[in-house]
């Protein structure tokens, strides 16, 4: 079992290696990288701009500080940046 393990791993970084020096590979895998990135980036955003959309209407009826930055995960001084806009 352990010599099928290793023979795996050997044959990947034979591979890996051959990969990393073929400059159009590594082009496209930094480019899919980037785009992974990017999507993540969006996505934490996007994420984000929602909790600060809910805590605003908590605070519209509100809810107590303390409860919506245990609902949220935002902190106090989030919140109070949001109630200032009220």
């Amino acid at each position: 079992m352990l010599s099928k393990k290793s023979s795996a791993l050997e044959k990947a970084v034979v591979e890996l290696k051959r990969l990393s020096q073929d400059e159009e590979t590594q082009r496209i895998y930094e480019a899919r990288e980037k785009v992974i990135r990017d999507e993540n980036s969006r996505t934490k955003t996007a994420i984000r701009t929602v909790k600060m959309e809910i805590a605003y209407k908590m605070l519209r009826h509100g809810t107590p500080i303390q409860y919506i930055i245990e609902d949220t995960g935002l902190s106090q001084i989030d919140i109070e940046k949001i109630r200032t806009t009220l």
